[in-house]
């Protein structure tokens, strides 16, 4: 039986080269660009421009997805951090 990772690889090789994957991706991208669909959104209650999917992989990373013992209400928010992505200059 194949490893994960060798599926992964192997998926990864084809839709490099499925021109109707990714015409579609790039068709989503600028659709969803002109409709300003990544600003529709909010974490814990303040508004986000990013796309549902990110904010999982994010959650993910973080290990979030899977506390169930997070509490959100412990959470302070930091007016001093700098986003290095939105900085201006």
């Amino acid at each position: 039986m194949k490893s994960f990772v060798d599926e992964v690889k192997d998926r990864v090789a084809a839709n490099v080269k499925n021109i109707n994957l990714i015409d579609s991706s790039k068709n989503f991208m600028n659709a969803s660009l002109s409709a300003k669909y990544s600003y529709s959104f909010s974490w814990l209650g303040r508004p986000i421009i990013q796309y549902p999917q990110n904010i999982l992989v994010q959650d993910i990373e973080t290990g979030l997805i899977f506390n169930q013992a997070f509490n959100a209400e412990f959470v302070q928010y930091d007016t001093d951090y700098q986003n290095e992505h939105c900085q201006n200059g």
